[in-house]
């Protein structure tokens, strides 16, 4: 039925008295009701802390790839800001000669689609 928390244990008849006996305030152990009336502590297994390390790792890196994208997203903002937007650097390009685009669509109600992807 699954694997059974190895370790130092210790059982109390009531779950106060439990909860008050876990060393370091609980850190590394837990409570489990073994029986009715019957309060064990156990300590965590070495699966139960790499599964903690695990996570831990994963926040951190969830935490490093929040803050990249934050940081792109507001630079580009900056950029675009400073710069005048779109308008204002597309007028620089008028020196530049017309180009023509065969962009193939596969279904009619696609053209409305690609011309304001285009224009855009």
């Amino acid at each position: 039925m699954g694997i059974r928390p190895t370790g130092p244990q210790a059982c109390f008849a009531s779950s106060d008295v439990a909860l008050r006996s876990r060393a370091f305030a609980g850190w590394f152990s837990y409570v489990l009701s073994e029986a009715e009336g019957l309060y064990c502590v156990r300590s965590y297994t070495p699966w139960e802390w790499l599964f903690a390390l695990l996570l831990g790792v994963m926040a951190a890196l969830a935490t490093v790839t929040c803050l990249c994208v934050a940081f792109i997203f507001l630079r580009r903002r900056l950029k675009r800001g400073l710069r005048g937007g779109r308008i204002t650097g597309a007028r620089g390009m008028e020196s530049f000669p017309p180009i023509s685009a065969v962009v193939p669509c596969y279904l009619p109600n696609e053209q409305h689609i690609i011309e304001e992807t285009v224009q855009w």
